[in-house]
């Protein structure tokens, strides 16, 4: 399936989007509804656009993130820090990276393991 028609099928399992919506939801990230290429043609960038379209866009009140600007252009990157930022308000947010600027400028505490124990970071 394509990038929108996957966004589609998941979308009508809740009913809550619109056609418009998710078009205008992947035009955001950058990523154009009516491209006919299917998703294992996409590249990895365009892919994790994909993951994040589909992870925010039904605004779910907890939300798991792992590694989310891997693999993005800079100017995706600010859109996906400033989605994140902006629902901090509305949602819980995990976010496990490595990416040291992200950490410092989305979270709002940071836990790291050292030695296989989970330690907060002051």
């Amino acid at each position: 399936m394509t990038g929108y028609e996957n966004l589609k099928y998941l979308a009508d399992i809740t009913s809550k989007l619109t056609d418009e919506e998710i078009r205008q939801a992947m035009e955001k990230v950058g990523l154009n509804p009516d491209d006919k290429r299917v998703v294992g043609k996409y590249s990895l960038g365009m892919r994790q656009k994909l993951t994040l379209v589909q992870a925010f866009m039904e605004e779910p009140q907890l939300l798991l993130l792992d590694e989310p600007t891997n693999a993005l252009d800079a100017d995706t990157v600010e859109k996906i820090r400033m989605a994140i930022n902006i629902g901090k308000k509305e949602r819980i947010t995990v976010l496990a990276s490595h990416n040291a600027d992200d950490i410092k400028i989305l979270c709002d505490y940071v836990y790291y393991m050292n030695n296989g124990k989970m330690e907060m970071r002051v």
